[in-house]
């Protein structure tokens, strides 16, 4: 039986980004055995990828906090810097252009 370094329940945005920066941090360090554990048949949390009429969007996100911490989490996954937010009234409704 292989022991576990680390255990993240939940494969929502959290967890997700949790297991991307202890991999990071390992990458520097010592190598490190991480289990992210789901018990939906996919990952995202209250995230969900829709379509309809040739379009793609996100639902489901219950919140979203634009600082500088979001570019550097998009950044480190392949999405470039930046946040454009579709109107001011409505502050949820934003894209990450990749």
């Amino acid at each position: 039986m292989e022991l576990l370094d680390t255990l993240i329940v939940g494969a929502g945005i959290s967890g997700l980004s949790l297991a991307h920066a202890l991999v990071k941090e390992a990458a520097s360090a010592s190598p490190r055995a991480i289990l992210v554990a789901e018990s939906q048949g996919r990952v995202g949390g209250n995230i969900t990828t829709a379509t309809g009429e040739g379009f793609l969007w996100e639902e489901g996100s219950n919140s979203f906090f634009a600082d500088a911490g979001v570019d550097e989490v998009g950044c480190g996954c392949g999405v470039e810097a930046g946040v454009d937010f579709g109107r001011s009234q409505v502050a949820a409704l934003c894209l990450l252009a990749k």
